[in-house]
């Protein structure tokens, strides 16, 4: 029977038979134990792309996904691969999730089978705020590390990072206060609300009766001092409403606007209820 002596040196992957990563060593020196692995020597390896990063508010469930790409880079004849990505680490507050698709990213590990001829496999981290007081930024930790099939040798283990990005939760804004002002001009009063940034404010008007479903929308990006333009003569009831991306305040206050005639007295202003 002839024997096949064989050295190679292994940097950065392992050697098939049984060589310790980064060293040199004599591997499957006999043809049988070739032929009956069905293996050659060779390098097994992979490489792994890097994450992107995700953001979040500090509301409880809500999730982010982060997708990086594992391609087996083994060398040899019918080298099988196990690649196993694994959540390590989270930030506080965090929970993260892994799988070959972000709909199955439902366990904290994942294992693929590849060879070197398959193609590039996708994984998706899935990060959700679970305990949203106590979420803060920082970054999940994945290791991932491959053996050979179906039973063998290790590469070496590497570790990626997913940054998580916490925010403050968006929450649906308060009904503004709006307040009397001063005349402009003949037929132009302006009242005024305490502005807040990252709201929209728009401006309804009624000029009937002081009732919910009466008021039509004079604006949808109202400013404030906002300037009411007014008939002569005309008592008009005034409301303003705040949104922002979680969704739309209540009535603000309303104000009665009357006017009768011309000049710096001819407008009054007053806060009324339903």
């Amino acid at each position: 029977m002839s024997r096949i002596p064989l050295v190679a040196t292994v940097v950065g992957a392992l050697l098939i038979g049984g060589a310790t990563t980064g060293g040199t060593f004599a591997s499957w020196s006999n043809q049988r134990q070739l032929h009956a692995h069905d293996v050659q020597s060779g390098q097994l390896s992979f490489t792994a792309t890097s994450p992107g990063a995700v953001a979040v508010d500090q509301t409880a469930g809500y999730t982010a996904d982060s997708t990086f790409v594992l391609d087996d880079t083994s060398v040899g004849k019918n080298n099988r691969q196990r690649i196993t990505a694994s959540v390590a680490g989270t930030p506080a507050g965090i929970t993260a999730r892994i799988g070959t698709s972000c709909a199955s990213a439902t366990t904290a590990s994942v294992a693929v089978d590849t060879t070197p001829a398959s193609a590039d496999q996708s994984l998706c981290v899935r990060v959700t705020v679970d305990m949203p007081t106590t979420a803060v930024s920082g970054n999940v930790t994945v290791t991932i590390s491959g053996a050979q099939r179906p039973t063998g040798w290790s590469t070496p283990s590497t570790m990626l990072q997913v940054p998580v990005t916490v925010t403050p939760a968006v929450s649906t804004p308060v009904a503004p206060v709006i307040s009397c002002g001063a005349f402009q001009s003949n037929g132009n009063y302006s009242f005024t609300w305490t502005a807040l940034d990252g709201l929209t404010y728009s401006v309804h008007r009624s000029t009937g009766p002081n009732l919910d479903g009466s008021f039509a929308t004079v604006t949808a990006t109202g400013n404030s001092p906002y300037t009411a333009s007014l008939a002569n003569p005309s008592t008009t009831f005034w409301r303003v409403k705040a949104t922002n991306a979680a969704g739309t305040s209540g009535w603000s206050n309303t104000l009665r606007l009357a006017r009768d005639g011309n000049g710096i007295n001819s407008i009054d202003c007053d806060a009324v209820t339903p």
